[in-house]
């Protein structure tokens, strides 16, 4: 079988991923015979399977049995279509060199699995509207190498310990472009491989995670295996509507990107992962990256043809993000918005690197670093150490913007929390804290610096805190219909002298991006300017009538000295 390396070219560096030959398909309807079954003959190279009225498992396998010897391969490949509608009720087991091409066929049955191959290279499917039954699976490949998956459409099925498709100790493949809707466990799982690319597929309505990676087993000192998953690339996908976590990799290492992933609609199965020590479900999380190595979550990445950049993690039920027991992971560009719990919840890692990124309404903390189970005799052994906060935007969350408890050795630089209800920084029992010009702004419930800590933390240096403010000329405003108005806009401890202006309704008055208003019509509306850090302050503009004319009590008045 032949080989082709795909280079994607990441900014730190080169990482190779294997891709099929280009296979090309033939398109051409094939003669249909008049009984029931399935007929197949050659059509320009292409080996074409139609099923007259449903097919079974067994015609298919009888091609792929007759095709798979080498004798009847052109450059390495056969292709097998797909045309009609067929009935698979047992596994079809795949040679070296088979392209199942089901663009033009809707696949349905009962099969526990409907294709497996072991130690098989070169598998390639393209199309086709897979419809399977619930504990059906579609797809397991284990030993394997060089293989496709693109422009699938699967309804149903999934096996809940492994997925609707499973790759095991497999390398060099694609999935791309393919739609996983109505699973009942995880969509995709991919167990100790290498060089794996997922590239805008769909994934939504899954009762489990959308894509998981795993990378076999610690040794007892804790360090990852030989079969830890490396060189994983997750591309531009969208997971929508999982119950479970949206993108999870445990003990990856070397090489692995998420990037320009969407993230949607995250909820928590019960029934999934459970921490024995802390007796807290892991599911519901937007990504979870747990025992890995040098993770670059958000960093840009360059692949066919696109740059993946930050990921959009939104309106999910536990943390936006958790990175657990990892090390030298990477976040940054990343927007958390809507989020039950944290929106980073780092668990006992070390050398963490978060910036750049953007945090909105979070039910508990923006970033939360914590050492492991509280429970645990060596909590105090697996603390989260050395990492640094730069250069993020944390605003309207539940508790605290930034918590750091039992953490050493932390680097908070240029990060701003805006309308957090305790404090903007909080420290517990922490040590070797440096917390250097970060912006707070409006702590809902504390009116001091919105730096806080306990006794039980040392080493802490804060310099150059500041609090942002924003004053307008006016607060309240009357105008005539008509009349204009410059607004003027004054930022104190704002990385900017520029702000930003809206109106609450353009109908009544109007207003420019200088904060020129204009009265349209009459009524009440609110004018705002807001920061850079998304400090916002208020003007309350009344428009009525403008005067037609003026009348004065008096024509003539004779005054005493």
């Amino acid at each position: 079988m032949k080989y082709k390396k795909l280079i994607a070219l990441l900014l730190t560096g080169l990482v190779m991923f294997c891709e099929p030959l280009g296979y090309s398909f033939s398109l051409t309807a094939s003669a249909a015979e008049s009984y029931s079954g399935a007929v197949y003959e050659e059509q320009d190279g292409t080996v074409v399977i139609s099923a007259v009225l449903g097919a079974r498992a067994s015609d298919i396998q009888d091609v792929i049995n007759r095709y798979s010897d080498p004798a009847y391969k052109q450059n390495g490949m056969t292709t097998v279509k797909l045309v009609g509608r067929f009935v698979i009720n047992e596994t079809i087991v795949l040679g070296n060199g088979i392209a199942i091409d089901a663009s033009d066929a809707v696949i349905g049955g009962t099969a526990d699995l409907f294709f497996s191959s072991y130690g098989k290279n070169g598998i390639y499917f393209k199309g086709g509207t897979w419809n399977l039954k619930d504990g059906s699976r579609l797809l397991k490949l284990s030993k394997s190498d060089d293989l496709r998956l693109e422009s699938m459409t699967v309804v149903g099925g999934g096996s809940f310990e492994y997925g609707n498709v499973l790759l095991y100790s497999c390398g060099c493949a694609v999935i791309k472009e393919c739609v996983f809707r109505n699973t009942t466990s995880q969509a995709i799982f991919v167990h100790s491989s290498h060089d794996v690319v997922f590239l805008n597929n769909s994934i939504y309505n899954v009762n489990g995670h959308g894509i998981y990676v795993y990378g076999g087993l610690s040794d007892s000192n804790g360090c990852l295996t030989s079969f830890r998953s490396y060189n994983i690339a997750i591309l531009g996908n969208t997971v929508k509507k999982a119950c479970g976590d949206g993108i999870k990799c445990v003990r990856c290492a070397d090489g692995c990107y998420i990037s320009g992933n969407s993230v949607k609609l995250i909820t928590l199965n019960k029934d999934l992962d459970y921490d024995d020590l802390k007796g807290e479900a892991r599911s519901g999380v937007g990504i979870m990256v747990m025992e890995c190595e040098g993770m670059n979550v958000g960093k840009n990445c360059t692949y066919d043809g696109r740059t993946f950049g930050g990921n959009i993690v939104n309106d999910i039920e536990n943390y936006g993000m958790h990175v657990n027991l990892a090390n030298n992971t990477l976040i940054e560009n990343n927007s958390f918005n809507r989020i039950g719990s944290d929106g980073i919840h780092n668990t006992a890692s070390a050398r963490t690197t978060v910036k750049n990124c953007t945090f909105t309404s979070c039910g508990d903390a923006g970033i939360f670093l914590t050492p492991g189970p509280v429970d645990s005799v060596e909590a105090d052994k697996r603390n989260s150490v050395d990492s640094v906060l730069n250069n993020n935007r944390i605003a309207d969350c539940g508790s605290f913007g930034i918590e750091i408890s039992k953490a050493v050795g932390v680097l908070l630089t240029n990060n701003t929390q805006v309308n957090c209800k305790d404090y903007g920084v909080y420290c517990i029992g922490s040590g070797n804290i440096s917390i250097y010009d970060n912006g707070i702004a409006s702590t809902k419930t504390k009116n001091d610096s919105g730096i806080g800590y306990n006794s039980a933390s040392y080493g802490l240096y804060i310099q150059n805190e500041y609090k942002i403010g924003l004053k307008l000329n006016k607060t309240t405003l009357s105008l005539g219909l008509g009349e204009k108005f410059k607004m003027q806009a004054t930022p104190t401890n704002s990385l900017s002298t520029s702000v930003t202006w809206r109106t609450s309704d353009s109908q009544i008055v109007t207003v420019t991006k200088n904060g020129e208003l204009c009265a349209k019509g009459k009524g009440t509306a609110y004018i705002t300017a807001r920061t850079i850090e998304g400090v916002e302050t208020s003007c309350r503009v009344t428009v009525k009538n403008a005067p037609t004319s003026i009348t004065l009590s008096k024509t003539v008045l004779t005054l005493g000295v």
